[in-house]
């Protein structure tokens, strides 16, 4: 028999739900969804071991485990004994702080680039709005919006960043 859990957590005010499908035992898949694209759950629903254990196993696997600090890996892993312990998390502040990190667990790259190449995006757009760029150049104001551009300088600034030149 399926079940279907559905989180909805806070991230740089973008609002996401992830829709875990639960078959018995074996997890089948994890899908990110912008908000509106699947029925939406309560923010305050307990959150259950079992799936911050396959949160926390799926963060090992790609890696984002690493990005979290030390103070949010001794906070995650405390939550999960705890809802071991209880069978789920019900206390609405630390279910908030929990889906803060969870939120860190499940990012994607392209999440991640898009996100840098918004913020980088809407930097150039007040910066060239002060400087009168748009008076003399008012194609660039269509990039700043196109989504490929958006993209292209997630990947750039990403890039830029890794070799230590962001």
């Amino acid at each position: 028999m399926e079940r279907v859990v559905g989180t909805r957590f806070e991230n740089n005010s973008n609002f996401f739900i992830v829709k875990l499908i639960l078959n018995s035992r074996r997890f089948e898949k994890c899908i990110l969804m912008e908000e509106g694209t699947c029925g939406q759950s309560d923010p305050g629903e307990p959150l259950q071991y079992a799936v911050l254990l396959r949160i926390k196993l799926k963060a090992y696997r790609s890696g984002n485990w690493r990005r979290l600090t030390g103070v949010e890996k001794a906070f995650f892993n405390a939550t999960l004994l705890l809802a071991k312990l209880r069978g789920r998390l019900v206390n609405h502040s630390l279910v908030k702080a929990v889906r803060k990190i969870v939120s860190k667990l499940l990012e994607t790259p392209l999440v991640r680039i898009l996100q840098t190449g918004r913020e980088k995006a809407s930097s150039l757009l007040t910066l060239y709005r002060g400087n009168g760029v748009f008076k003399w150049a008012p194609d660039v104001k269509n990039w700043l919006k196109d989504p490929e551009y958006v993209f292209w300088l997630g990947v750039r600034q990403l890039a830029l960043l890794n070799t230590g030149y962001g």
